[in-house]
């Protein structure tokens, strides 16, 4: 099945802010709202997600996964509860050397093909590809 991210060329306002401790801080303050977003596309389905709020949420999860699937590469299991509410989906990771499979339950995307998502809700991608992406 197929997963790719496109993560396009959003404008960012080149903003500082030295109070910012965690990337996900950092992440919010230098994307404006209205840029171009980064694009999922899950089993033909594109899903959005808006740098300024859906990649600064979700960024530290992604961090804590690929670390996960570094630290035991030969075989793991794995849930993350996404938390933006225009990214709300749970997906629930199975991984072995070589492959990984992700069953999802989707509640919350922009553009609301959360129905078409659920229908497609599981893929199986070569580990390697996934972590490239």
């Amino acid at each position: 099945m197929t997963f790719i991210i496109q993560t396009s060329q959003p404008k960012n306002n080149g903003e500082f802010c030295k109070e910012d401790k965690e990337l996900s801080e950092a992440i919010e303050t230098i994307f404006p709202m209205m840029t171009e977003e980064s694009l999922i596309l899950w089993n033909t389905i594109y899903v959005p997600l808006n740098y300024k709020y859906d990649v600064s949420y979700i960024i530290e999860d992604v961090l804590h996964m690929l670390r996960a699937m570094r630290e035991v590469p030969t075989s793991g299991e794995l849930q993350i509860n996404w938390p933006s509410n225009t990214f709300s989906t749970v997906w629930n990771l199975i991984w072995s050397e070589k492959k990984l499979a992700i069953n999802s339950n989707w509640y919350s995307v922009l553009g609301h093909t959360e129905q078409l998502l659920n229908k497609e809700s599981r893929i199986e991608i070569n580990l390697s590809d996934f972590v490239c992406e």
